[in-house]
């Protein structure tokens, strides 16, 4: 893999308590445009329908991510700014047919907008709507109003998953075997798999990297690299299993 090849923005090294805050708040907000293609694009066994992918922009502030397309006479995709969390239904195109502003209002309420935003274009969910998860924990979570942004914060997120994909995407362009890399709406989690051994071969065997938000094994998110061999064929019930 060629390094030169990597745009990586330095990070700031912002204070950990408030990038923790910033990060759970995104995680609730990342699932919003999430449901798009969760429950309206065509369902895949490999559950990449459920996921997003991120797009860098020219500047650090325009990076964005977008759900896997709805097919029909007028293809969508759900989208998110990462930088003020505001919510957008866009053609293929990118010409936008529907946005809103996250700040100000709850998660349940931008929930409930992205919704009716895709039932006016492209009929009811043809696969159920999850109602918002819960977790992480974060006053949102508990039906607070979305508030000020930490400009701050949210602009290392930015960094950190736009940093991952510019590696990730090498590893997927360069490496045979890898997926895709795509974010997990959720669990905010971006990733790619690097296949071993014959395609024949189950359960594969696997190598898996990205980068998680804080949890149960760091309080501050972290890359990681690790050998994984699944027992259970990765499908959209096994997605759904893992969101309880």
């Amino acid at each position: 893999m060629s390094h030169e090849a990597v745009h990586w923005w330095e990070l700031a090294g912002h204070d950990e308590a408030d990038l923790a805050t910033a990060w759970a708040l995104a995680s609730h907000a990342v699932r919003i445009p999430g449901i798009v293609g969760k429950s309206w694009a065509s369902p895949r066994g490999d559950a990449q329908h459920a996921a997003m992918t991120w797009m860098s922009g020219q500047g650090l502030l325009d990076g964005i991510f977008v759900s896997e397309p709805v097919a029909g006479d007028r293809p969508m995709r759900g989208v998110i700014r990462l930088w003020n969390l505001e919510l957008f239904l866009v053609e293929e195109t990118g010409a936008p047919i529907a946005t809103t502003e996250l700040v100000g209002k709850s998660i349940a309420d931008a929930h409930r907008w992205m919704i009716e935003a895709v039932e006016a274009e492209a009929g009811p969910a043809p696969r159920p709507v999850q109602e918002p998860l819960q977790k992480p924990e974060h006053a949102v979570a508990e039906g607070a109003p979305v508030g000020e942004l930490s400009q701050l914060a949210h602009a290392e997120l930015i960094r950190l998953y736009s940093n991952t994909a510019a590696v990730l995407e090498q590893v997927a362009w360069t490496v045979s075997g890898a997926t895709p890399v795509r974010m997990w709406p959720h669990s905010f989690e971006m990733s790619t798999q690097v296949r071993l051994g014959p395609k024949e071969e189950s359960p594969p065997r696997l190598i898996v990297m990205g980068l998680a938000p804080p949890g149960k094994l760091s309080g501050s998110g972290y890359w990681y690299v690790a050998p994984w061999r699944s027992t259970v064929p990765v499908s959209y019930t096994h997605l759904r299993a893992h969101e309880t």
